[in-house]
């Protein structure tokens, strides 16, 4: 029987930017020279170190900020929290409907605390 199920966040359940220039331009911030429309996510150097859990929070924040043109770390903590853009269409209808037949529903994520804490649960 089925007891519960757990979401991924990032691509399931929030729908999500893969773009710095993207990122950049919603938040109305500079766009540096080397950041063009198609520089994705991994194009940072410690992005991926950074979600696989081998590079710290500051550490990451700080390369980002350098990434993204010497923006410091509380903006670049903010375009990090964009790349959750909003909420796939039917997701609250689905967990509703989930845990109204018994089954328990969670999230997970791989991105920074502040990333998680900013979500609650569908």
């Amino acid at each position: 029987m089925l007891r519960a199920i757990c979401f991924d966040v990032g691509g399931v359940v929030i729908r999500i930017s893969t773009r710095w220039h993207e990122m950049l331009q919603r938040a109305g911030l500079p766009i540096p020279a080397h950041i063009h429309p198609e520089t994705d996510l991994s194009d940072m150097p410690l992005f991926d170190p950074y979600q696989a859990g081998d590079v710290s929070e500051s550490a990451y924040l700080a390369g980002l900020s350098e990434f993204l043109g010497g923006i410091g770390v509380e903006k670049a903590a903010a375009i990090h929290l964009s790349i959750l853009i909003e909420a796939y269409p039917g997701v609250d209808e689905i967990v509703q409907s989930l845990n109204a037949a018994g089954i328990a529903t969670g999230t997970g994520t791989s991105s920074f605390e502040a990333t998680a804490s900013r979500q609650s649960p569908p």
